[in-house]
């Protein structure tokens, strides 16, 4: 994890003896300490470990570079530009240093990874504000966009509360400031002064597809806030927002975040989800049941073990339908719902879509346009279809259409388990058989006439044949059916059983 100039100088503060910042000295834009090496060129976002009387040998030192220098306070010559400096107290060995700040970045490194496994093993949030106990050392609430409690810091942790302050006085002023009314238009997490409880607020409001769907709560009670807060705060938000976007579960069912992803991954996975829940999920982001929707399955060329790498590759699926997209992971593969109402120019962002899937690689399955949510395993069911058919008929494309492939899919689940064949009228079967004994077209010719709208001269051209050899091979096929070609259940039974036998077999097997 990188550090900030800021943060560098709240933990140092007992050894610095000066210190100048410069450009985004707040940002966590700082690398692991290097130790300045003669003619090496510094680096912006670098943090190199010196002192002070090397300063003069330094050339060129560039905007966001930060300097840690052992030494006398810092000349005035080297305030006042886009670099950071900080002087610690003469006498300390440079090896020292270097050990204590290698020592502050892994603690910020293991808070980081525990954040992560936070993520990547879906816990509840009360485990999120445990692990940030030992950054922040003050109490913190999260709660979703209901105001209902999803997790907070445990009591008796902390015990420098004010005396008038009791845990009930906490609790109502997170909620306060984690209301609607008071964070619909921040975007970063911000301080306010409660004047009533003589408390500090930071507050954090976490946007699912640009919608405020969760916010997390800071108090100021065991110690004063530092101004790194806000930045660690928003830091920490980040991986309490994947949570809820990508599957969270809390261990209360009760008080678990309503999450349009988190919805669509239960469903999809065959739990009974209360349509209460469905519906709250869809007008937290200002989805309404008679949108139109529709869903996408896309699927990996390869397992993809980076949790982090697979967050990325959400975010950019997501970019392209701005507020109109939920996202769930099953498995290896991704199924993205989408609100085509609220997509603005829906074709174009489609486009912008499937150029994202080129980019990673991915193909995928389209369903049909739809509008009931509760539906959503049906409409799973022809993407998926889709996919697996398309991608093995018609390689080569990175989108596939289910409306294209829709007769195939309703002939493939019509027989109930049986072989087709079985179904087949009694003259197909002796054609095909026919067919594979004495080398004979007349399936093909068959399968040409139907093509052709039962157009004999229209057939005759395209097996490219004289009228009247179709018309000789034709007498024998319907000798061979025995059917009425102008009886609308024979030909509809003819035409179905001829579909379903291409399904089956490889295109050369029955095309002229």
């Amino acid at each position: 994890m990188k550090l900030s100039a800021v943060l560098l100088r709240e933990k140092l503060e007992e050894i610095i003896v000066s210190c100048h910042f410069g450009v985004n000295s707040e940002q966590l834009n700082l690398r692991r300490p290097e130790f300045f090496m003669e003619r090496s060129p510094l680096k912006s976002g670098h943090l190199y470990i010196t002192q002070v009387e090397r300063l003069p040998d330094m050339h060129c030192i560039p905007d966001g570079c930060c300097l840690i220098c052992i030494g006398e306070p810092l000349p005035e010559q080297y305030s006042g530009y886009g670099y950071t400096v900080i002087c610690v107290q003469e006498g300390l060995d440079i090896f020292d240093v270097f050990n204590i700040l290698n020592k502050l970045f892994e603690h910020y490194d293991n808070w980081e990874r525990q954040l992560l496994q936070c993520v990547s093993e879906k816990t509840p949030m009360q485990r999120f504000v445990d692990v940030c106990l030992s950054v922040f050392e003050n109490p913190m609430y999260i709660v979703d966009s209901t105001l209902r409690q999803l997790a907070k810091s445990k009591q008796g942790t902390f015990s420098n509360m004010p005396g008038d302050v009791i845990v009930e006085d906490m609790e109502n002023l997170a909620m306060l400031y984690a209301s609607a009314q008071s964070v619909s238009y921040i975007n970063e997490a911000t301080m306010t002064w409660n004047e009533q409880l003589n408390l500090r607020v930071i507050t954090k409001a976490l946007r699912s597809h640009n919608r405020f769907a969760i916010a997390v709560t800071l108090i100021e009670a065991d110690r004063p806030f530092r101004e790194s807060d806000i930045v660690l705060l928003d830091y920490m938000s980040y991986y309490v927002l994947m949570a809820f976007d990508y599957g969270h579960t809390s261990a209360n069912e009760e008080e678990s975040p309503v999450s349009l992803a988190t919805v669509l991954t239960q469903m999809l996975s065959g739990e009974i989800v209360p349509n209460e829940k469905i519906v709250n999920a869809q007008s937290i982001f200002g989805w309404e049941q008679e949108h139109v929707l529709c869903l996408f399955h896309i699927k990996t060329p390869k397992p993809e073990h980076n949790f982090t790498t697979r967050i990325s590759q959400c975010q950019q699926m997501e970019q392209q339908f701005t507020s109109a997209i939920a996202i769930a992971s099953l498995g290896d593969d991704n199924v993205v719902l989408v609100n085509i109402s609220l997509s603005e120019k829906h074709s174009d962002s489609t486009l912008r879509f499937i150029a994202v899937l080129q980019k990673f690689g991915f193909v995928g399955g389209m369903s049909c346009e739809f509008s009931n949510i509760a539906k959503v395993t049906d409409y799973y069911s022809q993407a998926k279809y889709a996919y697996n058919y398309g991608s093995v008929s018609t390689p080569g494309k990175t989108m596939y259409h289910f409306s294209e492939y829709r007769l195939q899919f309703m002939l493939s689940n019509c027989c109930g388990g049986q072989n087709p064949e079985s179904l087949f009228p009694a003259g197909l079967k002796e054609i095909i058989s026919h067919d594979k004994l004495h080398g004979s077209m007349y399936l093909k010719t068959l399968i040409a006439y139907c093509d052709s709208k039962f157009n004999a001269t229209h057939t005759a051209e395209q097996l490219h044949i004289h009228r009247s050899t179709f018309l000789d091979r034709f007498s024998r096929i319907r000798d061979f059916l025995k059917i009425d070609f102008a009886n609308p259940s024979d030909r509809l039974h003819l035409l179905m059983s001829l579909e379903l036998y291409k399904l089956r077999k490889p295109e050369g097997h029955y095309k002229a």
